[in-house]
């Protein structure tokens, strides 16, 4: 068995092509760690931006129950009677001073000791 120069030659094409495809590996492996790095920062972006908009769709629901519960039939209907009430005792307090202005006319009587 003779070992020439063909031989060689091969021999060095072969490993240096397994030394370039090595090359080119470890180059793309490089680039898809990085690509990974980039998609968590992105994914961590994405978690914090919906659990900003939990915390608003939160507040949100609360809203609406209050306004619910303060707009609801029955919490109407109670309102209104205690605006009548009101009302009603407003007019009576009305008439009473009106009366008392009436006693008085505008002018004070002499009040004589």
């Amino acid at each position: 068995m003779e070992f020439g120069l063909r031989d060689l030659l091969t021999i060095i094409t072969v490993v240096g092509g397994g030394y370039a495809t090595v090359r080119v590996i470890e180059t793309k492996l490089a680039r898809l760690i990085s690509d990974v790095k980039e998609l968590r920062a992105t994914i961590k972006e994405i978690f914090h931006a919906l659990d900003e908009l939990q915390e608003g769709r939160g507040v949100i629901e609360s809203q609406v129950s209050t306004f619910k519960t303060i707009l609801s039939p029955s919490n109407l209907d109670k309102s209104s009677r205690e605006i009548a009430d009101v009302q009603a005792r407003l007019t009576v307090a009305e008439d009473r001073l009106s009366g008392l202005a009436k006693l008085h006319n505008g002018r004070h009587p002499v009040i004589e000791k």
